[in-house]
């Protein structure tokens, strides 16, 4: 069924098959979204995130309550994480050139945007969960929201990195929605709103570029994390399965 997300509701409008480039599998040509339509966005985020961001907290605490030695360790592996990227400064990335398609030679260091993403995750979840020192901290939500705007950087207007790997984009946005979800909130509204544009405009992208590939079904973790990024997105489960088919 259709996802009661933070966009839920949001219209996507499709592009002609002839607009999305064949060379490139992984590309999309994306409308972009009225600034009507981010209003709304934004608007059922309050809404509709509250709730999820409650359920997340439920869940968090019921783990703990079930599991406690489990809980405690794994915990204390995402805190480790959480505070190395409090403490590393945000360094600029190099996108890289692609020589040959669809993989060829470029420098693997635009990958760091995926453990951007991953870091900024598990320090929203130091922040959202009590019992530890980063919980509700001033510097730890200084730096989440300053992650944010350093994801959102990377992104074009029509929703994408155009890193030299299409695979990239959806490896940072799983993460870059759970935060979203969490966070969004406590963000400053010039973050908050670039990410929710970068968020809405990226599904998009996903769904009329990677969703309308040829051989969609057949790329077991990546149309995982494309389902994902539907059902993040609000969108019906039925389209974006049937995408895939």
């Amino acid at each position: 069924g259709k996802g009661k997300l933070w966009y839920d509701g949001l219209e996507l409008t499709e592009v002609e098959p002839s607009r999305v480039p064949k060379e490139d599998p992984m590309s999309g040509k994306s409308p972009s979204a009225s600034a009507a339509e981010r209003a709304k966005a934004l608007k059922a985020a309050d809404t509709n995130a509250a709730p999820l961001r409650r359920a997340t907290q439920a869940l968090f605490e019921a783990n703990r309550k079930r599991a406690p030695k489990v809980f405690a360790q794994v915990f204390a592996s995402v805190l480790e994480r959480a505070q190395k990227f409090l403490a590393a400064p945000l360094r600029p990335v190099d996108m890289g050139t692609v020589v040959g398609r669809p993989y060829g030679s470029y420098n693997m260091d635009v990958w760091r945007l995926r453990g951007v993403a991953e870091d900024l995750l598990a320090l929203v979840q130091g922040w959202t969960i009590s019992g530890n020192e980063l919980y509700r901290q001033d510097a730890a939500l200084k730096r989440i929201d300053a992650s944010f705007a350093y994801l959102a950087d990377h992104f074009s207007a029509d929703g994408s990195t155009h890193a030299p790997d299409g695979n990239i984009d959806r490896f940072i946005l799983i993460p870059l929605f759970e935060a979203f979800i969490i966070t969004e909130h406590a963000l400053t509204p010039s973050t908050r709103e670039r990410a929710a544009n970068v968020l809405v405009q990226s599904a998009y992208y996903q769904m009329n570029g990677f969703g309308k590939r040829e051989g969609a079904g057949t790329y077991p973790n990546m149309d995982a994390a494309y389902l994902f990024i539907m059902q993040a997105a609000g969108i019906d489960r039925r389209i974006a399965l049937a995408m895939l088919r």
